[in-house]
């Protein structure tokens, strides 16, 4: 049986530079992989940053405007008036409310009928339209398709076609 000298054991990664071990790519930067947002051609990611901040920046800023111009209208200081005031609706208040809102429906409703008409009404001129030209083009191709007894195309058929769109344009 052999025995094993006890000492030192040297480890598979024995790279030894002036007595130092070499470092280990744990402990270096791997240069493989992206550190930073983005590419180096758009700013790596900030020149975008700058922008989303500006934004916010510019939207915070009409916001702010926006209140002082509401502050500042006429007639209304930082306090509500007496007409601004919430009241309570009397019987006869909300009625005229429930009126007042079936009246706007109803209106609603009719030019909803109306807008339905004038689609249905616009809808069927197309179709007719349509079916025209369709019905005018079979026609045309029935006369183009005609053949003589040798299959050569009717000549005559065609020169009428062409008579007809020369005195159509003139």
């Amino acid at each position: 049986m052999m025995v094993k000298p006890q000492g030192k054991i040297k480890s598979k990664n024995h790279h030894h530079t002036k007595g130092k071990m070499k470092q280990s790519g744990a402990n270096i930067k791997d240069k493989r992989f992206k550190t930073y947002i983005g590419n180096q051609t758009e700013g790596q990611g900030f020149a975008d940053k700058r922008k989303r901040k500006m934004m916010l920046d510019y939207r915070k800023l009409l916001q702010k405007e926006k209140q002082k111009m509401k502050a500042t209208e006429p007639g209304t200081s930082g306090e509500k008036s007496v007409h601004e005031m919430p009241r309570r609706l009397s019987k006869q208040d909300k009625m005229s409310a429930f009126y007042a809102a079936q009246k706007q429906f109803s209106l609603k409703s009719q030019e909803d009928v109306l807008k339905k008409e004038i689609e249905e009404k616009r809808q069927k001129e197309t179709q007719e339209a349509l079916d025209k030209y369709n019905t005018r083009k079979k026609e045309t191709q029935k006369t183009l398709k005609k053949k003589t007894h040798r299959g050569q195309p009717v000549m005559a058929n065609r020169m009428d076609l062409l008579l007809e769109k020369i005195k159509k344009q003139s």
